[in-house]
C-alpha cells in the first residue's frame, strides 16, 4: 500500500462509504474526506488515472461530477503546445559578399 494511503482518513471506513450503489450518498464520504491530511494526494492519484478508472466513488473528497468538471477545467487551462520549433540552420558569414551564407 502506498504510504499516503496509510495516513487517510478513510482508513478503516468500508468501501461502500466511498463507492455507495446510491449515486447521490457521497454526503459521508466528502465529510470524512474534509479532515483527512492526504486529501490533495488523493485527488492527484484519481487524476492521473484515465477518466474512466475513477469514474466512481469519492477521491480528494470530490464527487465524480466534480471531477469530470476538475479535469475539463484542467484541460482547458493547459498551455497550447508549442508551434512547429525553429529549424536551425548553420550559416557563414560570406565577408565579400557582406551577408551571411546557407552552409550545405
Amino acid at each position: 500500500m502506498t504510504d499516503w494511503k496509510k495516513r487517510g482518513a478513510c482508513l478503516g471506513y468500508p468501501a461502500e462509504v466511498f463507492h455507495p450503489e446510491e449515486p447521490n450518498a457521497y454526503r459521508h464520504a466528502v465529510k470524512v474526506c474534509e479532515r483527512c491530511v492526504v486529501k490533495a494526494r488523493c485527488l492527484e492519484f484519481a487524476l492521473e488515472l484515465p477518466g474512466s478508472a475513477v469514474r466512481f466513488g469519492v477521491y480528494g473528497g470530490l464527487t465524480p461530477p466534480q471531477r469530470r468538471r476538475l479535469r475539463r477545467d484542467m484541460e482547458k487551462a493547459a498551455p497550447s503546445p508549442p508551434e512547429t520549433p525553429f529549424e536551425a540552420t548553420a550559416l557563414n558569414w560570406d565577408a565579400d559578399a557582406g551577408i551571411y551564407r546557407e552552409v550545405k
